[in-house]
């Protein structure tokens, strides 16, 4: 018995909720450092230029330019290095002359 409860967590609960002299708050834990670096604009760009290649849609392809140079000037030089915007929005422009040259 003890091999099933070992794989569940365990809740530290302190004090009794039914009392209100030994109930006590629980915190709250900041969000992690990965979770809060990710850039949503970059990453609709990312995800707007691959979908203007398979589509061949270039409203698309530049709403996916416009979420790059969003993100390009919204990052910060701390976390100039976890984030590559050049690599997406060069990404976007070829999907881009992709679409308008009929490459695809």
């Amino acid at each position: 018995m003890s091999a099933l409860t070992s794989n569940f967590p365990i809740f530290d609960i302190k004090g009794d909720p039914r009392q209100s002299s030994t109930a006590t708050n629980p915190s709250i834990e900041p969000v992690s450092s990965d979770l809060a670096s990710i850039d949503m604009y970059q990453t609709l760009g990312l995800i707007g230029s691959g979908v203007t290649v398979f589509m061949k849609n270039p409203l698309v392809g530049w709403a996916s330019l416009f979420c790059c140079l969003v993100s390009y000037a919204r990052r910060k030089v701390s976390t100039s290095t976890s984030s590559h915007p050049l690599q997406t929005m060069l990404f976007c422009t070829v999907a881009l002359a992709m679409v308008y040259n009929n490459a695809v």
